[in-house]
């Protein structure tokens, strides 16, 4: 469970904010599928910043050499009169290592990503620290 309450800042002066603020959060489920090899999916239900409620479906594939590729896709409850499309938002990733360009050992990645359209409804808080993906590479595999 992640949540947050969120005031958006002014576009003119970094400093202030605007009279903008909401609740945001998200219940997410995690699954490795015993027989997809490196494969992460990723069901999140919830509010969005734009107050919009829906859920986002998030697919990755991690190789050997800790290359990550990904696709999600997101559905809300915003109309297309309020979003142009409506509340269906969709992308894909690729995040790299940055142990893959250096000499030493490095915990750093690159993340490149792709959205067709960007748009307010179904957009996530975006954090720099995310619980599961902190804690998933201590994860004992069953047996052990």
């Amino acid at each position: 469970v992640d949540v947050n309450y969120v005031k958006q800042r002014d576009w003119d002066n970094m400093m202030r904010f605007t009279d903008y603020s909401t609740p945001t959060g998200f219940v997410t489920a995690y699954w490795n599928p015993p027989t997809l090899n490196g494969v992460l999916m990723k069901l999140s239900v919830g509010q969005y910043l734009a107050k919009d409620k829906g859920a986002t479906i998030d697919v990755a594939k991690r190789f050997d050499s800790g290359v990550a590729v990904g696709v999600w896709a997101a559905i809300s409850n915003v109309s297309k009169d309020d979003y142009g499309e409506g509340g269906f938002s969709k992308g894909f990733y690729i995040s790299i290592p940055f142990d893959l360009m250096t000499i030493g050992p490095n915990r750093n990645r690159a993340v490149v990503s792709w959205t067709p359209l960007t748009r307010d409804g179904g957009q996530m808080l975006s954090r720099k620290y995310q619980l599961y993906p902190m804690t998933a590479e201590r994860e004992v595999p069953v047996g052990q």
